[in-house]
C-alpha cells in the first residue's frame, strides 16, 4: 500500500509545479513513469493545436493558435472548436489523436467528455458507430 503522504507528494509534482522544464531529465523521466489518472478530459478542450490549426484551414475558419492563451481566449476557441468537429471522420481522428497524447503521458485511466449539443446534425446510427 503506497502512503497517503507520497500519493500527496506525486499530486503536487505531477499537477501543481507548471512547467517541465524545472525538473532534471532523470526526474521527469521518473514523473513520466508514474501511471496517470484523467477523471475529467473533454474532447473539445483536448485537441492538439496542430489538428486546429489544420482543420480551421481547411474549413476557412481564421484561427491564431500562436498568441498567448489565457482562460478567457480559450473559452473563445470552444466556439470555434465546435464549428470545426463537424463530421464523424474529425470526431474519430480527435479522438484517436487525445488517446494517443495521454497515453503518451502513461496515463493508464482516461474518462472522455463531449458536449452533445455539438453533434445534434449527426444521427444516432452514425453517432454511435464511432
Amino acid at each position: 500500500m503506497i502512503p497517503k503522504l507520497l500519493i500527496l507528494i506525486l499530486i503536487y509534482l505531477v499537477l501543481l509545479i507548471p512547467t517541465s522544464s524545472v525538473y532534471s531529465h532523470d526526474e521527469q523521466r521518473i514523473l513520466h513513469k508514474i501511471p496517470k489518472v484523467e477523471l475529467h478530459a473533454h474532447l473539445h478542450g483536448s485537441i492538439r493545436l496542430t489538428t486546429l490549426q489544420e482543420l480551421s484551414n481547411v474549413a476557412s475558419i481564421p484561427l491564431d493558435v500562436h498568441e498567448e492563451l489565457n482562460l478567457e481566449k480559450c473559452f473563445k476557441l470552444f466556439g470555434v472548436m465546435h464549428k470545426i468537429v463537424s463530421t464523424i471522420a474529425i470526431v474519430k481522428r480527435i479522438i484517436n489523436e487525445v488517446i494517443e497524447d495521454y497515453m503518451a503521458e502513461n496515463t493508464i485511466y482516461l474518462e472522455l467528455r463531449t458536449t452533445p449539443v455539438s453533434y445534434t446534425h449527426l444521427t444516432l446510427p452514425t453517432i454511435c458507430s464511432v
